[in-house]
Formats: structure tokens, C-alpha cells, sequence
């Protein structure tokens, strides 16, 4: 105790005499846009919007029903998920609301798109029945942006959104998490 009030009492005499550093100005980095689903009394559920990151010039970039989303790495595209008749489907977009491409097809739900940090693939949650069925689960898939190359990565089934970060897998027939890290290759 008697030598860390001394290391204090000699840090605060060192400063006394020397003087503190001149405190410097750190170059933040600027915030752009953000994405997000908000309720749209015209749709009478939520909708894809875009504003600043300070929630002002908000507008909505499609008029169909959308719930998550998720931008690019490299900030020209955003991946978001839609409903239609067939069921839930993911399409990406323009930040300026041009150029909408479907990526997922089929019945279904296929939704929470998150880019890989590299931007050269997209994981998402899919299941071939609805939420109403006994039976429903999700599982987790990857595809590149363009919609090709879609591979499941998980089964046994269970409902969680996907993310880049590393993952445990949690199986519902074992009830145990298995220590084997998902395979992101």
C-alpha cells in the first residue's frame, strides 16, 4: 500500500514540475448513413429507411414490407430482407434506392442479411416453413451478394440471426453447446 501511494505521490510531483502533455485533437471518424426498418402507415408495418447518423434526412427506400438490414463493407449496397407472397426474401440496394436486385427466391423465409467484413459474402437465416408450423427453424446459409454460391452452414435447426463474428454452435437435440467454432470458409 506505502508503495503505490508512493508511485502516485511521484507521478503527481512529475507532473507538477513538468507539466501535463498538451492534450491534442483526435480526428473522428465521420459517421455516414444508417439503415433501418421503421413502421410505415402506409404499408401499416415497417418499411426500409435510410437517414443520418444523427436520425435527420430520413427516407424510405422501398415500399414493400422489411425488417433487418445491413450495409456493405465498402457502403454501395445494403442487404435487406422483404416480404412478399411467397414468404420472406432478401434483395440488396442502392443507399439511393435505385437498383433493387432480388437474391433469394422460393417460399419460405429467408432474412437478417449481414455482409461478411470483406463484403464478398452474405449470411442469413432461412427456413423452408413459416413460424406457424410446429416444425419451424432456422438454419444459417451463405451466398455471395449476387445471390450465387448460397450454402447452408447449419442444421438441427434453431432460430438466431447470423453475424460475422465467431459463433458457438448450440444443438436442440443435445441440448449442449458444441466447442467446435462454425465453419466460415
Amino acid at each position: 500500500m506505502k508503495s503505490r501511494l508512493s508511485l502516485v505521490a511521484v507521478a503527481v510531483v512529475t507532473v507538477a514540475l513538468v507539466g501535463a502533455p498538451n492534450a491534442e485533437a483526435v480526428k473522428r471518424p465521420v459517421n455516414g448513413q444508417i439503415s433501418f426498418g421503421k413502421f410505415d402507415p402506409a404499408l401499416g408495418d415497417t418499411s426500409l429507411w435510410v437517414a443520418n447518423s444523427d436520425g435527420t434526412a430520413q427516407r424510405r427506400l422501398v415500399n414493400v414490407i422489411s425488417n433487418f438490414s445491413d450495409w456493405a463493407p465498402d457502403g454501395r449496397r445494403i442487404a435487406f430482407d422483404f416480404v412478399d407472397d411467397l414468404g420472406v426474401h432478401l434483395a440488396t440496394i442502392s443507399p439511393g434506392g435505385r437498383s433493387m436486385q432480388q437474391i433469394t427466391f422460393g417460399a419460405g423465409i429467408q432474412e437478417v442479411p449481414r455482409w461478411s467484413p470483406d463484403g464478398n459474402w452474405i449470411t442469413f437465416d432461412a427456413s423452408s416453413v413459416f413460424p406457424d408450423d410446429p416444425a419451424f427453424s432456422t438454419d444459417i446459409w451463405l451466398m455471395h451478394p449476387d445471390g450465387s454460391g448460397a450454402r447452408q452452414l447449419t442444421q438441427d435447426g434453431f432460430d438466431v440471426e447470423p453475424s460475422s463474428r465467431p459463433m458457438v454452435r448450440r444443438s436442440r437435440s443435445g441440448g449442449s453447446p458444441a466447442s467446435r467454432p462454425m465453419d466460415r470458409s
